[in-house]
């Protein structure tokens, strides 16, 4: 099935509601009281809607607002599960966790699966809506590539793999841990990873195969004193480099080429 450009445009939507828009203070709050979720779903839903509404006046059928509204809504159900089951479970999904990192995967496929299935699979069987000219496929795709590559690829890394976190004690250290990696800041090893992504989807695009390696090469010297010392960090350092290699190579070609 062929992912129509409203989709992506959707999906784009849930990228900034769900990563950029929310702020670390926000997410660890959303890990442990309701109110958190409740304000993040607010948030997420008026990315969405105001998407809606500015399609509507675009042209769009007034039903793309209401199926706006329906994603916010599932959004908020999901979310809720969610939190629900780690207050039940939190022995088991404790971060780091086997249980904790197929909780996080399972989250962003079924917000991913409603978006497709509203607005590809019922809103666009009834409507279709003519982008404008400035909005093509080409450049919604080269979007959701950015999007991904930058706060999204940090903040699941650091979900898939906090048990790696070298000198790392209780779940509040983690939590800034987590502050200090998840989003790109000045100096961060979030910064250094995105960047080097960056670097890696120009080279791919450009054919240069062989360039992304004097990436890891520079990078490499650069902390070869710290992995030398530090055998825990030296593991850490190493999944994080072939992460963001694989996480770069599996995005560009199913977006790029497989959509």
């Amino acid at each position: 099935m062929k992912i129509d450009e409203l989709t992506l445009l959707f999906v784009i939507a849930h990228l900034l509601g769900d990563f950029y828009f929310q702020s670390q203070q926000l997410a660890c709050q959303k890990d442990r009281h309701i109110k958190g979720v409740l304000t993040h779903s607010c948030l997420y839903a008026a990315t969405i809607v105001t998407l809606g509404i500015g399609l509507v006046l675009l042209g769009s059928h007034w039903h793309l607002l209401l199926a706006g509204t329906l994603i916010s809504i599932l959004h908020m159900i999901i979310d809720i599960i969610k939190f629900l089951l780690q207050v039940k479970f939190a022995a088991r999904l404790t971060p780091g966790s086997k249980g904790s990192a197929v909780m996080y995967l399972t989250d962003q496929a079924l917000h991913i699966a409603v978006i497709v299935f509203i607005i590809q699979g019922c809103y666009l069987s009834w409507y279709s809506l003519p982008l404008p000219v400035f909005i093509t496929r080409e450049a919604l795709k080269w979007t959701l590539l950015i999007l991904l590559n930058a706060k999204p690829a940090n903040i699941s890394f650091k979900k898939l793999f906090e048990k790696y976190v070298p000198d790392i004690s209780g779940p509040e250290e983690l939590c800034l841990a987590q502050s200090r990696h998840a989003a790109p800041q000045p100096g961060a090893g979030a910064l250094i990873g995105t960047i080097e992504r960056f670097l890696c989807i120009i080279f791919i695009s450009l054919g240069q195969f062989a360039a992304i390696g004097l990436i890891y090469t520079a990078k490499s010297i650069a902390r070869f004193e710290k992995i030398g010392k530090n055998p825990r960090f030296a593991e850490y350092y190493l999944i994080g480099t072939l992460y963001s290699i694989l996480f770069v190579l599996i995005c560009y070609y199913s977006i790029m080429k497989l959509l």
